[in-house]
């Protein structure tokens, strides 16, 4: 009884609960490794496209594929065998496999030292056996010979188990000779125990009542011996009701479940589905001009109004350009909506097409909202739109209307501003029948009559919006919204509360982190005269404040190149790049070759500069943006002569107006480098609409440019001036960005804490003090301070995050392990940590609940009204990793440029710990609410036990 118990305990330490947990299976050789991160336990094909820090990575056990009766006709190694002489006995007429035959000595030595040999060499955690049973076609009847091939499969999983002990075995079916093995196999599998595929009649249905009860007597007999049981049963996805019941069948019996395609290749039907995320949002526009052409996703009115509320509440966005690119092509399951912006110009010859396609989509159950405006002119296709859409009117414009009076107004309006009625901008529009109506005005008509004008309401299909600036204000100087947005995007897509990828938080903190353009490195310092200012920076700041400090170039102004740089500038400038770059708290970034104002020409603001570039000298002969020179010639240049051999550069800071094309995007991905800038977030008290806050990111055909989360010290030089007359910088204009942080934490965190800044700000001292006097401000609170490139990586990983519901009470969360912090908006419940998986802990901000996880690529969160009393992390000022965490024990390990400050909770209030730091120990009490606070240094390994 004891090796029973111990068994088990191993077996859930190696493949998680014992019953009812899906797992995954695909013998597809390349398929998205970040599905196998939802599960605990997955079953591959050995040729299958995986690193083994992808295996590591996903946190799951992984076994391979490995047929030990039975050689496939397309088997890669079948030559080999036929060369080798192993004999094959007989033909498998359903697959046109040979069997061979498990007694041959030659066979199970080629299995064991060739076969099994190449897994393990991969990383996979153990192997999966397949056609264990093969050998029954083999026997003719005679028992000996039945015995004695029995005993060779036997043979060859006491083998196995022999020769790789830290691998896992699960059995294909085998259920005459596993009670032989039970102390070498880690589980049973079966196929087709309620459902199958019948491969005569090439249907999908159930199977035989006498083959059910013949297979789940065995099946239970194995399980009370505590083998845990997989299942594969076979489906189509539609099959919904008959894939609902099997799942119903198997939590009773308590097995492992599975239920997908007879090819297996990862088309899997369960009850635990994806939540769509994403929002796809069709804009674009086209002129005789390209200036005047709406081309950049930024350029839409969703991406500068409702991207930036749409992401805090867990939405992913990406852009499709109908005018240049044409009809998308039909969404996948990622998508939760599709929003018609309001800079949308369907070309004429496409109105019907469009149409069609958004129908197709509504009909897929995809929330559809119109941002702005009814996409069509056509009128038939207008009147079609209507009336598939059950919108009541005929859309027009009305002209007679003399006088408009608000009927009335939601509670969600009056976020900012309030609106005021426009006769010149009514419409003769009202939402359908049922529709939750927001905003409704009355307007009389010159003759007398009236009619009312529906701008704004929420209906089953999704949202419309018209907006103007009578409405919205979206546009004047102010800039603010009538409507709360994020009550908007709520009720229109029917957000469920669900856990947020948060990019602003980590480790239970707001992020910090800080970057400086290339702009002025080689600026004359007023500070410290004759030196430059990006000495000044480097000394004053640099070398003075305990952060990592993203720090650019411009190449060619490092090389002398710009117009009026004199011969001895370069040396003198790549001396001091080189201080800069050899500082241990510097990450190294470039700011490309020539620093593009704008990067195409036709975006419409060339008349803003006198140059595309900054002045170069003739001699370069450079007089077109040319993308290898800018990305790519800059950092070899700084990696060959500025950085020590240690550092390679780790981003690209875009300049200029920042809108980047995809293939200079694209070029930097290639480069595996991280990018960012761009983005306009300064909302303070002179600007406090949340339209002053910027989205985290913009994707432009499928490539990603992070946003810097706040804007530079040169924005804020221009916006704050000593008075409205005198056109010159305020140099001191940069403490103002203490408004946008205190702006954008309360009453949500919008934005981490990103301190953005040029070399320029050592020109003076004013500048220079606007600095200091930000990050003084930062030294003064509780920060998790990191690299720009490694938010940028958060990013990155906020936007691949899969998330998973089983059931009320439990989510799951896939991502690569970056993005480490998530958010309920509402509810009670807590995270029970015992029961949840790679949760380290939780805390509450602005009254919604954080929850910090660990490095893990899957995370299991358990919610429930009283957790039990169970350690956990708060906060943590450094990087956490969690080593191990009982009831009463925590062990972690700490990581700063600078003390760090840790608080655990989850202890026993008021009673006296045991702490060691790097194994120094001393005793420290819990707070009444059985907290625990304390200072350690900037590397430690701390053990705090009850």
């Amino acid at each position: 009884m004891r090796n029973i118990i111990i068994r088990l305990l191993t077996i859930s330490t190696f493949l998680g609960n014992l019953g009812a947990e899906p797992f995954y299976v695909n013998y597809s050789k390349v398929f998205d490794v970040e599905e196998l991160s939802r599960y605990n336990v997955a079953i591959v094909s050995p040729d299958a496209v995986l690193s083994e820090a992808d295996i590591r990575r996903s946190g799951t056990r992984i076994f391979a594929y490995l047929s030990i009766g039975e050689v496939a006709s397309d088997a890669p190694y079948r030559l080999e065998v036929e060369k080798l002489g192993l004999n094959m006995q007989a033909k498998n007429q359903t697959w046109g496999s040979a069997i061979m035959d498990p007694s041959d000595q030659k066979w199970r030595k080629y299995l064991v030292d060739s076969l099994a040999v190449a897994i393990a060499s991969k990383g996979f955690s153990g192997f999966f056996l397949d056609t264990v049973d093969s050998y029954q076609f083999l026997t003719q009847g005679s028992e000996t010979r039945k015995q004695q091939l029995e005993a060779g499969v036997v043979e060859i999983i006491k083998d196995l188990k022999r020769n790789f002990p830290q691998m896992d075995i699960l059995l294909n079916r085998g259920f005459d000779i596993c009670q032989q093995v039970t102390e070498e196999i880690s589980g049973v599998l079966a196929e087709s125990l309620f459902y199958t595929y019948n491969f005569s009649t090439k249907k999908y249905g159930p199977t035989s009542k006498y083959d059910q009860d013949w297979l789940l007597d065995k099946l239970l007999t194995i399980q009370k011996c505590g083998t845990p049981v997989y299942i594969i049963d076979y489906a189509l996805p539609d099959h919904r009701n008959e894939i609902q019941n099997l799942y119903d069948q198997y939590e009773r019996h308590g097995f492992n479940l599975c239920v997908t395609n007879v090819e297996i290749n990862g088309i899997l039907t369960q009850p635990r589905s994806l939540e769509a995320r994403h929002v796809f949002t069709v804009f674009g526009s086209k002129s005789s001009n390209p200036a005047e052409s709406v081309h950049w996703p930024s350029d839409s009115l969703t991406a500068s109004t409702i991207q930036m509320p749409g992401e805090y509440l867990g939405l992913e966005f990406s852009f499709h350009n109908i005018a240049q690119d044409g009809i998308p092509e039909p969404l996948n399951s990622n998508y939760k909506a599709v929003i018609v912006d309001a800079n949308l110009q369907v070309p004429p010859e496409l109105e019907q097409n469009f149409l069609n396609w958004l129908l197709q989509e509504k009909n897929k159950g995809r929330k559809i909202v119109f941002w702005g405006q009814i996409p069509f002119s056509n009128p038939s296709v207008k009147s079609l739109f209507l009336d598939a859409f059950q919108i009541q009117g005929t859309g027009e414009f009305k002209s007679n209307v003399k006088e408009v009076k608000l009927l009335d107004a939601s509670e969600d309006f009056y976020f900012e501003s309030k609106s005021i009625p426009a006769v010149y901008e009514f419409i003769d529009l009202r939402a359908p029948i049922g529709s939750t109506i927001v905003l409704s005005y009355l307007g009389k008509m010159e003759e007398g009559s009236s009619i009312e004008f529906h701008p704004i309401f929420y209906t089953d299909w999704g949202a419309f919006a018209y907006v103007n600036k009578s409405i919205f204000k979206i546009g004047d100087e102010m800039h603010s919204w009538c409507i709360n947005p994020f009550q908007l995007i709520q009720n229109a897509m029917n957000l469920p509360n669900w856990p947020i990828p948060d990019t602003t938080s980590r480790n239970g903190l707001r992020i910090l982190y800080s970057h400086i353009d290339g702009d002025g490195f080689g600026n004359l310092s007023a500070v410290t005269p004759g030196h430059r200012s990006s000495e000044v920076i480097l000394d004053k700041i640099i070398n003075r404040y305990p952060y990592q400090f993203t720090s650019s170039i411009i190449e060619a102004e490092i090389r002398g190149l710009i117009e009026g740089q004199d011969k001895q500038d370069m040396d003198e400038l790549i001396s001091i790049a080189r201080k800069v770059f050899n500082t241990t708290n510097v990450e190294a970034a470039s700011h490309t070759f020539s620093h593009p104002f704008y990067w195409k020409k036709e975006d419409g603001i060339t008349a803003d500069y006198a140059s595309q570039t900054l002045p170069l000298k003739t001699s370069t002969g450079y007089t077109e943006i040319d993308l290898w020179k800018e990305i790519h010639a800059p950092i070899r240049f700084m990696e060959d002569f500025l950085l020590p051999e240690n550092k390679k550069v780790k981003m690209i800071l875009w300049s200029g107006n920042c809108m980047i094309p995809e293939e200079a995007i694209r070029m930097a991905q290639s480069l595996a480098i991280q990018n960012m800038n761009g983005g306009e977030t300064t909302i303070s008290r002179s600007h406090p609409s949340l339209l002053k806050v910027a989205p985290k990111c913009r994707e432009i055909k499928g490539q990603l440019q992070i946003h810097s989360s706040i804007q530079s010290d040169n924005v804020y030089r221009q916006f704050y001036k000593m008075n409205g007359i005198i056109p010159t910088a305020y140099h001191s204009g940069f403490e103002n960005v203490l408004q946008t942080f205190r702006y954008t934490e309360s009453p949500r965190r919008l934005k981490p804490v990103n301190v953005y800044f040029h070399w320029f700000s050592g020109d003076n001292w004013a500048s220079l003090k606007a600095v200091e006097t930000v990050l003084d401000w930062c030294q003064n609170r509780n920060l998790s301070a990191i690299s720009a490139s490694h938010y940028a990586q958060i990013i990155e990983d906020s936007r691949k995050t899969k998330i998973y519901q089983p059931n009320s009470d439990t989510w799951i969360i896939t991502n690569n392990g970056t993005c480490r912090t998530f958010r309920l908006e509402t509810g009670s419940q807590l995270p029970d940590i015992k029961e949840s998986e790679n949760v380290i802990g939780y805390n509450h901000v602005n009254g919604k609940l954080y929850i910090q996880l660990g490095a893990l690529q899957r995370t299991v969160i358990r919610l429930v009204s009283r957790p039990e009393q169970y350690p956990y992390l708060e906060y943590s000022t450094g990087n956490f990793e969690l080593i191990k965490r009982q009831k009463n024990k925590m062990i972690f390990q700490v990581s700063n440029l600078t003390k760090n400050r840790i608080k655990t909770s989850g202890w026993a209030p008021g009673i006296r710990i045991t702490v060691q730091v790097n194994g120094d120990e001393y005793i420290q009490t819990t707070d009444p609410d059985g907290s625990l606070e304390m200072t350690v240094p900037d590397h430690a390994e701390i053990s705090i036990q009850q």
